[in-house]
């Protein structure tokens, strides 16, 4: 894997990076596009075209700082107690905005090969702009989305999440999460935004027993949550609500295991 690197021009306010991350700025690979999805269009059961969904409105009840108190996370990822890939994020800070990228590639087996990049610009905790790429078996997943104009006075950056992936258009109102794992508030909403398919998934999460990992050979302390509905893992995270571990499950009723580097 590629280290991850900030758009050129890193020292200007995040709100510039908007229209160069939903848009792409990056040049595409020659992989095919994003396959039919038909028989998957659909929104909290609203048809996909011209379709409004509203997700859970901002939790108050955090705890934590708005955003990850580091810089980089970095884990490695396991099946049976075999590396399998890695999944890294970086966090730049700006002005009330973070624009957080991160980058994952799994091998799972000979024809089961695994690889994303997402950019998200966050603005006073809002995500306003999101650009993933996803590539898995051969096919290329592409998603585009930035907020609207519009929310109110004491939320300016509430108008609607609108995008594309693939043929879907989508609008998200209200407080919007996206699929990659490290947000404090994920265990907390009711519905996710897919980063690779662009639709909601309705999820319901419910906490573990704390307990103590164990992470570069000592003991993290980490809350887990079990989420579950159209979105399945297994989260934890620590006292500062950064992300520590993630367990996926596989098709052959596994789990791959992304554990952070410390």
């Amino acid at each position: 894997m590629t280290a991850l690197i900030l758009p050129a021009g890193n020292r200007g306010p995040l709100k510039r990076y908007l229209t160069c991350v939903t848009l792409s700025c990056m040049k595409e690979p020659n992989a095919p596009r994003h396959p039919q999805q038909a028989g998957r269009r659909r929104f909290l059961g609203m048809a996909a075209a011209g379709l409004t969904a509203g997700l859970a409105a901002k939790p108050a009840a955090a705890l934590c700082g708005l955003y990850p108190p580091v810089e980089t996370l970095q884990f490695r990822a396991e099946r049976d107690g075999r590396n399998v890939g890695a999944l890294r994020f970086a966090f730049f800070r700006e002005e009330g905005g973070l624009l957080a990228l991160s980058e994952s590639e799994l091998v799972l087996g000979p024809r089961q090969h695994f690889r994303q990049r997402v950019e998200e610009v966050w603005l006073d905790g809002w995500l306003v702009g999101l650009a993933a790429d996803t590539w898995e078996e051969g096919a290329h997943y592409r998603l585009r989305a930035e907020r609207l104009s519009g929310g109110s006075q004491e939320s300016p950056h509430g108008g609607g999440l609108a995008g594309q992936a693939g043929d879907l258009r989508f609008n998200v109102s209200g407080y919007v999460i996206p699929t990659t794992f490290w947000h404090r508030d994920t265990p907390f909403a009711e519905a996710l935004l897919s980063v690779v398919d662009g639709l909601t998934k309705v999820v319901q999460a419910r906490p573990l027993p704390e307990e103590v990992l164990t992470l570069g050979g000592r003991p993290v302390p980490a809350q887990g949550w079990q989420v579950r509905g159209e979105w399945s893992c297994l989260l934890w995270y620590d006292s500062d609500c950064t992300l520590m571990q993630v367990a996926l499950p596989d098709a052959r009723g596994t789990s791959v295991i992304l554990r952070r580097e410390v």
